[in-house]
């Protein structure tokens, strides 16, 4: 699955995504140095710019593109560490977190992508803020030893996890997090270039409409 600008190019931003693109390449070529098939390794990952220049489209494609699987958090909504590390087992409402679920339950490798969505707005008391908790989660070291609080007698290895993320400012991010993120900054589309992402979401939106119409009428018949 070789990674290049042109893969990208009727689907997304591509110009605007060219440096991100570049370092996937790479890490790509690394990951083919080990032997073949190999996983390949990613670094966390921060994707800031503004809303509607691709990112969550490039990260999904990513993914299907890695055939890693592929978990989203809505960090907007996420007002505790919940959503992410499991709710704590003494609760009657008790559950595992995303992180988990993707590992353990739901999961069929040991590398998905999980991609937290505007990370920034991440809020809540700052005990269980889940920025707090991603300091430990993107450090290799202590994510071979997750525990989810719903779950904590039982610890996994989550340190093979590919974490992307995105941010429309990184203004509200600590400096301890951004640390631990390797950020690009994907500029706003030219004109031409919105012409061209409006297009292809128009004809994606066909194409999903006319495979949803195929199924409906295969279903009739039968």
């Amino acid at each position: 699955y070789e990674i290049t600008v042109r893969d990208w190019s009727s689907d997304v931003c591509s110009s605007d995504l060219k440096e991100f693109i570049e370092f996937l390449r790479k890490r790509y070529h690394l990951s083919r140095l080990k032997g073949d098939p190999a996983p390949v390794v990613l670094p966390p990952v921060l994707l800031d710019g503004p809303p509607g220049v691709g990112k969550t489209v490039f990260v999904k494609e990513l993914a299907k593109l890695w055939k890693t699987g592929f978990e989203a958090i809505d960090m907007a909504s996420a007002q505790t560490n919940a959503a992410l590390c499991g709710l704590d087992h003494s609760y009657v409402t008790s559950h595992p977190g995303a992180l988990f679920t993707s590992l353990v339950l739901e999961g069929e490798t040991a590398n998905p992508v999980i991609f937290l969505d505007e990370l920034e707005k991440a809020r809540g008391d700052e005990r269980y803020n889940c920025h707090n908790a991603l300091l430990n989660l993107l450090q290799k070291h202590s994510a071979e030893k997750f525990k989810d609080l719903s779950l904590p007698g039982l610890p996994i290895n989550a340190s093979h996890v590919l974490w992307v993320a995105t941010s429309n400012s990184i203004d509200p991010l600590s400096k301890p997090l951004l640390d631990r993120l390797t950020v690009f900054s994907i500029p706003a589309p030219a004109q031409e270039q919105s012409r061209i992402i409006v297009r292809s979401v128009y004809q994606k939106l066909r194409e999903e409409k006319t495979v949803q119409i195929g199924r409906a009428s295969c279903r009739e018949r039968v």
